[in-house]
């Protein structure tokens, strides 16, 4: 049995949820972006500077490319294969609980589609998938965060917990 070494949650649309919890033969999450068309986790870390510095210089609107590159970098480089994963939906200060699952696998990138397709994967089995459940604590959650303290780790547990029983 894997070590748990992490909690995550991870913000994605409905539709997106859906996708990744009905996947067969495989369950995943995924994030994506349009024009990281390649295999980040190949990448080196000055190959991954410069792509988001050209995404940044050739955006037609003004977004946030830092902090997108740093989900990607978490994506790929901090979340590791046994840690756990609460998937949620919800507008942008809002978060429901759509699944609890743990990651099966390293990331990876699938080379179809474009960045609807939700290319850059991780493997799951789910733990736990029910009627959404809203997580107001949670609304602070943007892409991909680790529950990185005592008190956020007492939330899942009281929460896992809950649904569990």
């Amino acid at each position: 049995m894997n070590k748990v070494n992490n909690v995550w949650l991870m913000k994605t649309f409905k539709e997106w949820a859906d996708r990744f919890m009905s996947a067969n033969p495989q369950p995943y999450v995924a994030l994506d972006e349009p024009n990281v068309d390649l295999d980040y986790g190949k990448l080196s870390e000055a190959e991954r500077k410069a792509l988001f510095n050209k995404l940044e210089k050739e955006a037609s609107k003004k977004r946030r490319w830092n902090q997108i590159k740093k989900f990607f970098d978490r994506f790929y480089d901090d979340v590791s294969e046994g840690d756990i994963l609460v998937l949620g939906t919800g507008q942008t200060t809002k978060f429901h609980i759509y699944a609890i699952v743990k990651l099966t696998s390293e990331a990876y990138f699938v080379n179809e589609g474009n960045h609807s397709n939700s290319r850059h994967r991780r493997n799951v089995e789910i733990l736990w998938m029910g009627e959404p459940i809203q997580m107001e604590k949670w609304g602070w959650a943007r892409r991909l965060e680790c529950l990185d303290n005592e008190e956020r780790l007492k939330e899942f547990i009281s929460v896992y917990t809950h649904i569990k029983n």
